[in-house]
């Protein structure tokens, strides 16, 4: 896994577009890759820019997911 403070790029296998997914991690600023905003409408399962609607997956790595789940238990 590739990664900086702001947006997590995932390997991606087995896709037809081998590269890079871009992800939303909670807790940390990020920036929408398509307009460069940093504000989000955060559901469950996904993170939609309030300004261009671009949708990003809620990254489910690192420590921040482990602590968070181990809260709900």
């Amino acid at each position: 896994m590739i990664g900086s403070s702001n947006i997590v790029y995932a390997r991606t296998s087995g896709s037809a577009l081998p590269g890079a997914a871009i992800t939303y991690r909670p807790g940390n600023a990020t920036s929408c890759p398509d307009c460069g905003n940093s504000h989000w409408h955060v559901g469950r399962h996904t993170a939609e820019c309030a300004w261009c609607a671009t949708a990003l997956p809620i990254s489910t790595s690192g420590m921040w997911y482990r602590n968070a789940a181990a809260k709900a238990a």
